[in-house]
């Protein structure tokens, strides 16, 4: 089966504790994997295809404003080439 984990928050505040969001992943096809992260306004700040990737809380080279933010993800079941999206939303804490 497939497990999908998001969390659903993370301090990106130089702590050295929570500074990456990073959703746990596993029993996909990591090599049709596609992770999506949208600010407030809609607007596609952070995209990868690498199920093992986090973000950082940045966009453009800063850290993004406190706040929600969405996400969607779609990935593969290797058994049957099923594609599944996931969806949610996070909230960044400064």
């Amino acid at each position: 089966g497939i497990t999908f984990y998001a969390p659903t928050a993370f301090t990106p505040d130089g702590d050295e504790h929570n500074q990456t969001w990073q959703p746990q992943i596993l029993g996909v096809d990591v090599d049709d994997f596609r992770l999506l992260i949208f600010n407030r306004w809609g607007e596609l700040i952070w995209e990868s295809k690498d199920p093992s990737s986090a973000w950082d809380g940045t966009y453009n080279g800063k850290i993004v404003e406190d706040g929600t933010y969405q996400w969607t993800s779609s990935v593969k079941n290797p058994l049957n080439d099923e594609i599944i999206n996931f969806s949610g939303s996070f909230v960044v804490i400064r």
